[in-house]
């Protein structure tokens, strides 16, 4: 279920909304990056705007496949944030 904000939000004649990536390395770093045109932070994490990257739409499956979600871009060298 959305939160109600979301869903009137989205139900507006106008919308704002990014896509945001969260990646954690294996070794625990953690970096964000949005395609919003201006850096957010999202439950303390820093997102970054960078260009170049896209999702592409949600895919459900039925019985044990897994749902995906395909993002494509470049990344830099990042840091812990």
């Amino acid at each position: 279920m959305y939160p109600q904000s979301l869903i009137d939000h989205l139900s507006s004649n106008v919308t704002t909304i990014c896509h945001c990536w969260r990646l954690t390395r294996s070794d625990g770093t953690v970096a964000g990056y949005t395609d919003h045109d201006r850096a957010l932070t999202v439950d303390g994490i820093r997102f970054e705007p960078e260009t170049g990257f896209s999702g592409s739409e949600a895919r459900d499956t039925l019985g044990l496949s897994v749902d995906t979600v395909d993002v494509e871009g470049a990344l830099r060298p990042f840091h812990s944030r």
